[in-house]
């Protein structure tokens, strides 16, 4: 059980490797939202958006938008976590 902090595409595709069912993901940055929203909304788990000024512009996710309080919670929920550049 992990909680992934996606804020880049370089490594996706070493994360998605890694992804289990009972993982999370969040997206961090826009642009990575923006870029790979289709890969995004394919994942084997809960995949979320963290909602700021920037990804308010666009709509072009499919992931649903957390605030920071969420994203306390699900680090609160998940003994482990991954930053992903």
């Amino acid at each position: 059980m992990m909680l992934h902090m996606l804020y880049g595409t370089e490594q996706l595709a070493e994360c998605i490797a890694l992804l289990t069912s009972s993982d999370s993901v969040i997206v961090m940055e826009p642009t990575t939202v923006i870029i790979d929203s289709k890969t995004l909304s394919s994942l084997p788990c809960p995949a979320f958006a963290l909602n700021n000024a920037a990804l308010k512009a666009t709509d072009n996710t499919n992931l649903p938008r957390i605030n920071i309080a969420k994203w306390v919670e699900l680090t609160s929920q998940h003994p482990h976590s991954m930053t992903w550049l």
